[in-house]
């Protein structure tokens, strides 16, 4: 956009180069008709027609500045409304993410409910070896009491020894129980560790596998919008650009073609400035003054008539200008048109992803 902008400077500035070589003229041949005398009506009517030629140049380069802002707003507006749709989107795989995470937590903190659950049980069975020892302790004082005090009577009566020979049987007995208690809460603490660590081993898995096509699907869909928006881009600055091209090309045409009516109709002042000063300086001779003045007024019919092409050309410029602004307005359509298509897509893509 920035060469556009010095394209159209330099436009401008030969427009007003222009307008200046017009002021320029008009006053010179002011002045001729002023010397020479009985001009007043043909000169206020060269002015009016110089001024509707200099306002309808100016009002060519203000509605072609206003046909660049325009442009350039649009632009911007429609360049806006695909960074919030992109944002958008991006937003709402966010909180598909959000809420996959928030599912997987809740997993994890079921597993960990049940290793709490594991660990407490464990620990009830802990408690209850202990129990089971305490009670194996106790009877195995018991035993020895009785050992100790069949030691001192080795004739000791047969109640005694039964007794014990019960206290050794159980004391067997709950050894026995201790030991198989122990092992098997050895073997099932052992299993339901490598169980938890097996479980969690396949939910980090799943998580890790889930987080990374998560990352791959956003990263996949933000580098296709981008490459789709950087390719929409390239266009819409191609067909800015070529459109530019010809309405500069169009203007300067014109622009060239008015300075060189400019020239001609500056060498005719010229030209009349010399019959004027020849005239003053042979007042004298009524009848040549009369003959130069007759030959300054067909000159000035040949302005006229030049003044009369110079507006007829300008109008064709206001028709191509006006031609331009159609074109602009259909290019504008067709972006929206293109925008809303594209927007359709998008919507209809989002809805298929949240059904599925």
């Amino acid at each position: 956009m920035t060469s556009e902008r010095v394209e159209l400077q330099v436009t401008r500035l030969q427009l007003e180069e222009a307008i200046a070589q017009c002021e320029r003229q008009a006053e010179k041949l002011a002045k001729l008709e002023a010397e020479a005398g009985g001009g007043e009506g043909l000169e206020s009517e060269h002015m009016r027609e110089f001024n509707d030629l200099c306002s309808r140049i100016r009002d060519i380069e203000v509605r072609q500045s206003r046909l660049c802002c325009d442009s350039d707003a649009d632009s911007q507006k429609i360049e806006k409304r695909k960074f919030e749709r992109e944002r958008n989107e991006a937003n709402a795989k966010k909180e598909a993410n959000g809420e996959t995470e928030t599912r997987l937590n809740n997993l994890f903190e079921m597993e960990q409910k049940r290793v709490t659950d594991l660990e407490k049980e464990r620990s009830g069975l802990l408690r209850e070896i202990e129990h089971l020892k305490l009670a194996n302790a106790e009877l195995s004082s018991e035993l020895d009491a009785f050992k100790q005090h069949g030691n001192d009577k080795r004739n000791g009566s047969p109640d005694v020894k039964r007794k014990v020979s019960e206290l050794m049987a159980e004391n067997a007995r709950l050894a026995g129980e201790l030991l198989r208690e122990q092992s098997g809460l050895s073997e099932r603490d052992s299993d339901q560790k490598q169980e938890v660590k097996k479980l969690l081993e396949e939910r980090e898995a799943v998580w890790k596998s889930r987080e990374q096509s998560l990352r791959q699907e956003q990263d996949q869909a933000l580098m296709k919008q981008k490459q789709e928006f950087e390719h929409r881009l390239k266009q819409h600055d191609e067909k800015w650009m070529v459109k530019s091209r010809e309405q500069f090309s169009d203007l300067e045409e014109t622009v060239s073609r008015l300075t060189i009516e400019n020239k001609k109709l500056t060498g005719e002042n010229d030209k009349l400035g010399a019959v004027v000063k020849e005239m003053q300086g042979i007042r004298e001779r009524d009848e040549r003054i009369q003959v130069e003045m007759l030959g300054a007024q067909k000159k000035l019919q040949k302005i006229e008539e030049s003044n009369r092409q110079l507006s007829e050309k300008l109008k064709e410029t206001e028709e191509k200008l006006n031609e331009s602004e159609a074109n602009l307005l259909r290019f504008k359509i067709s972006e929206l048109e293109t925008h809303l298509s594209y927007h359709s897509r998008a919507f209809g893509d989002e809805n298929y992803t949240l059904s599925g």
